[in-house]
């Protein structure tokens, strides 16, 4: 992973945690905000009140954003999820069976969400046929690359919910404007599926972005859509074609939180089986930093730095947010060593806490050994407790936690 000082530098940019904790904001006031922002969108309060640090931080922060983004999204989300919940009625076990059928597509997706992002350039600096080439590029990536899975996802949960009959691999063969016409005839939510105030389905813009079907006439982008034979032509301005752009990106926005939202919603239920698609792509290091970052950001740390080496050390620098004992902040920092070894395979793990000044204070370290061991279920967790190492920076004394007197 190349990008990690990258991704890093964003996720602090983006760090809506360091202004509630500079108003004076504690982590447990924090999981209370994110536990109340999302209970409209859970049933088993449970699961959220379970889920709320360890992953469903990212999905808050980018609610929080696109709730600003598009005013009444939420609206839309609460319809995508009412739909699930009457599909569910109808028939539980089947629901949870094509979801779990789903995953290896809906993973690959978030892949492509990562490799579109990290490829994303500005689009306020093209001049105007390079805006527009842009543009298209970003819908079909996002309606193809990004919405097809969602999108079979949708059909079947309506298919459920009208008791009718659904093969998962026909499904994925079918043509994207099969899928995108069935969702407009039969879903409570057809509005999702095309752009206004023309009213160009998804799958439309689709096929003038696949076959590059647009000219630039003066200062205006004209389309070519419908059918060959009788074609309809569509004048746009610069900033109308990037509101088309931003209305579909709404809809990815809506159907991807509705299937995280009741994904954890009913994760006792949707969880796989270690031989379950065992051959299939694995999440990019990007998805794993994400959930990583953000959580530790809504715990009032901001992460500074993290460098690794598979099989070599790992260092990751973090700054508090909080005025709280630095001593049992530090000491608290150093939990993060074994989620750090999972994710990098270091031999050696050392954490540097450092207080809200950016002064360093306390060095936390442990090894492969130990993580290993607890991993392999030697141990529990509070065995890297008892052997990390801790060190006030530039000293030699040492610091003991509480537990250890």
């Amino acid at each position: 992973m190349n990008n990690i000082d990258k991704l890093i530098d964003t996720l602090r940019y983006r760090n809506i945690f360091a202004e509630y904790y500079q108003s004076g904001g504690s982590p447990a006031e924090i999981k209370n905000r994110i536990v109340d922002t999302l209970r409209p969108f859970f049933t088993n309060h449970d699961s959220l009140e379970k889920h709320a640090i360890d992953f469903l931080v990212p999905d808050y922060v980018n609610f929080n954003h696109i709730q600003a983004k598009y005013p009444g999204i939420e609206r839309d989300i609460r319809l995508v999820l009412d739909t699930y919940a009457a599909a569910l009625l109808k028939d539980r076990e089947t629901l949870y069976d094509a979801i779990k059928q789903l995953i290896p597509d809906i993973i690959e997706s978030g892949n492509r969400f990562w490799t579109f992002l990290n490829l994303e350039k500005d689009k306020a600096l093209l001049e105007l046929h390079e805006f527009a080439k842009e543009s298209f590029d970003n819908l079909d990536d996002v309606i193809e690359g990004l919405m097809r899975s969602a999108l079979i996802e949708n059909v079947i949960v309506n298919r459920i919910m009208r008791k009718k009959n659904f093969n998962i691999q026909i499904l994925k063969s079918q043509k994207l404007g099969i899928l995108v016409d069935e969702l407009i005839a039969h879903s409570p939510y057809a509005h999702l599926f095309s752009t206004q105030p023309e009213g160009l389905k998804l799958s439309e813009w689709r096929n003038i972005a696949a076959h590059q079907s647009y000219k630039i006439i003066g200062g205006t982008i004209v389309c070519q859509c419908g059918s060959p034979k009788s074609p309809k032509l569509l004048s746009l301005t610069r900033a109308e074609l990037y509101d088309r752009v931003l209305q579909i990106v709404r809809t990815l926005e809506v159907l991807n939180l509705s299937h995280k939202f009741f994904g954890f919603d009913n994760s006792a239920n949707l969880t796989l089986e270690s031989h379950e698609h065992e051959n299939d792509s694995p999440g990019r290091d990007e998805i794993w930093l994400l959930f990583f970052v953000t959580g530790l950001n809504s715990l009032g740390f901001d992460v500074v730095q993290l460098q690794f080496k598979e099989h070599g050390e790992a260092l990751l620098v973090v700054r508090d947010l909080t005025e709280a004992d630095p001593k049992r902040r530090g000491i608290h920092s150093s939990q993060f060593i074994y989620p750090i070894w999972l994710f990098t395979n270091s031999t050696r793990i050392t954490v540097e806490y450092r207080l809200k000044n950016d002064d360093p204070y306390i060095r936390s370290s442990s090894t492969s050994d130990i993580c290993q061991s607890i991993c392999n279920g030697h141990h529990d967790i509070e065995y890297l407790a008892e052997k990390v190492e801790f060190q006030v920076i530039g000293e030699s004394q040492q610091i003991v936690p509480p537990d250890r007197r």
